[in-house]
């Protein structure tokens, strides 16, 4: 059975996530120094070279500690860079929300005065034509009147004149009141 010992040593269980980035990083590390003896030789290292030479120093406490330690700096930074970006969107989201609600209340409030100041101008519009219409009639009314006041003042005067003057004066009267009333046209 194939057996690895460093995957054991450095993943604490199946839910291990930092031991999982840690054991990359030693895998990243293993090829780095497969690498540098290819170059340095021409030819890749045996297992046997790779036990004696890298995996002696790369499996001790301190190596172990040290991947497990770099993992946990990855993953904290990864989670810090994915709270300020949720948190940069929510600040957005927060932002654009009030400038939506101001808006909104202030469109609101804007209907609410427009409408509040148009009931008012109908309202007073409406007074004024009220006012004027009742001026008109009674206008109309106070001529109509006048009319018939004046039509009673040769009665009025007929009674306070001596009799003789009253006959002359009446039919001059009346002459006068046909003629107005024949030029009215109604």
């Amino acid at each position: 059975m194939w057996y690895h010992r460093i995957f054991d040593e450095i993943i604490e269980g199946d839910d291990d996530f930092v031991g999982m980035i840690a054991y990359a990083i030693y895998k990243q590390e293993k090829i780095k120094w497969i690498n540098v003896q290819y170059e340095k030789t021409g030819a890749y290292p045996v297992k046997d070279e790779i036990d004696r030479y890298f995996h002696d120093v790369a499996s001790t406490p301190d190596s172990l500690a040290r991947y497990r330690q770099q993992a946990e700096n990855i993953v904290n930074k990864f989670t810090q860079l994915s709270l300020f970006e949720e948190l940069d969107e929510y600040k957005k989201q927060l932002r654009d929300d009030q400038i939506i609600k101001s808006i909104e209340e202030k469109l609101y409030k804007g209907k609410t005065k427009t409408i509040f100041e148009n009931v008012i101008s109908g309202l007073v519009a409406s007074g004024i034509i009220v006012m004027l219409s009742i001026f008109l009639f009674l206008y109309d009314k106070m001529q109509d009147e006048n009319f018939n006041q004046a039509s009673d003042i040769p009665d009025i005067i007929k009674n306070n004149l001596p009799d003789s003057l009253n006959d002359d004066f009446n039919t001059d009267l009346n002459k006068k009141i046909n003629e107005k009333l024949s030029d009215k046209s109604y």
